[in-house]
């Protein structure tokens, strides 16, 4: 949790200039539908909305807010907490993880290398090389370079680390199926 403030204080510390909105809520409570508004790359389609006001100085306020957005719209960038998840599961070690895997779903030996059979060689270099990216921009130690941030953006927003959580999912979810 230590670290987790400080990458916020060091992202607040380096840039003055940026929003940051944390949603949440139930399922099917909105949060992805207005994540994915606030992410979109055309601007919202504000047009006759103004009519569910009913004074006419919130009509004029809303006026003023459209137009400030259809001059100035800058879609946001969008993280999920299972990226930050997957971010923090892999920077274990791949043993560590493996043990952790199989020490959650069972408890025979035998049993773990059949777990352990599901991360090939293939899975182990992919998670090495992501880790080895994770921990060379680590964001509880966030500076702000424009190197360092194409390379978090790219981690962090655009999704390798979220592409690799989907697949380590597949894999639980397979192990999860073979165990009934």
């Amino acid at each position: 949790m230590e670290g987790s403030q400080e990458a916020i204080k060091n992202v607040y510390k380096k840039n003055t200039d940026f929003i940051l909105i944390g949603l949440t809520g139930r399922t099917g409570s909105g949060c992805s539908t207005a994540a994915e508004l606030l992410s979109s790359s055309t601007e919202m389609d504000l047009s006759g909305k103004s009519e569910i006001y009913k004074s006419e100085n919130d009509r004029r306020k809303f006026d003023i807010v459209t137009r400030y957005i259809k001059k100035n719209w800058t879609p946001f960038k969008t993280v999920k907490v299972t990226t930050l998840i997957t971010a923090y599961i892999v920077e274990m070690t791949f043993e560590k993880f493996k043990n952790c895997v199989s020490d959650s779903l069972v408890s025979e030996e035998d049993s773990k290398e059949f777990i352990y059979s599901y991360f090939d060689d293939e899975f182990k270099k992919q998670y090495n090389d992501l880790r080895t990216r994770i921990n060379k921009y680590p964001l509880r130690e966030y500076k702000d370079s424009p190197q360092d941030r194409d390379e978090i953006i790219n981690l962090y927003i655009e999704g390798d680390i979220h592409k690799f959580g989907v697949k380590i999912r597949k894999i639980l979810k397979k192990v999860h199926e073979c165990k009934k």
